[in-house]
């Protein structure tokens, strides 16, 4: 697949207003999300999306255009219910992938489905690290790249 699967990930949720909202009304994960860390926690929540191993068989024996990848979204914030809230709508936007073939952003991948969807996870900070409230969050996606 030419485009990472967390590129396409990242413009999928960046793509769902129930997730980042609009700029008049913000939604649970306000700031979108991004490849790397970010700051200013007291601006909304983000998601960091990184890829993480997954099985080494094809969906099929045939060359295809599908492939699973495994993707990690931490979810970060300034309190921990506003990280709590982003993860838990994070998991209710992962579970509406059933099949249906939904568009990643311009690029040129399409989402058609998920599979081994974890619960949001706490992540505990250092207690003198002045970190952000985290919640992790494992799901494979089934991609479909282009031609």
């Amino acid at each position: 697949m030419a485009v990472a699967a967390e590129e396409a990930v990242r413009h999928w949720v960046n793509g769902r207003e129930d997730l980042v909202g609009t700029p008049g009304e913000p939604g649970p994960l306000a700031r979108g999300a991004y490849l790397i860390e970010q700051r200013s926690p007291a601006h909304g929540a983000y998601a960091v999306i990184n890829s993480q191993p997954a099985g080494a068989e094809p969906m099929v024996a045939e060359p295809s255009l599908f492939t699973v990848s495994r993707i990690t979204a931490t979810i970060r914030a300034g309190t921990i219910e506003a990280a709590g809230a982003a993860a838990e709508a994070y998991v209710d936007a992962v579970r509406t992938l059933t099949g249906a073939p939904v568009p990643c952003g311009d690029t040129g991948v399409t989402c058609r489905g998920h599979d081994n969807l974890m619960s949001p996870q706490y992540l505990p900070q250092p207690a003198d690290s002045g970190e952000q409230y985290a919640f992790s969050v494992t799901a494979d996606f089934i991609l479909q790249g282009s031609s």
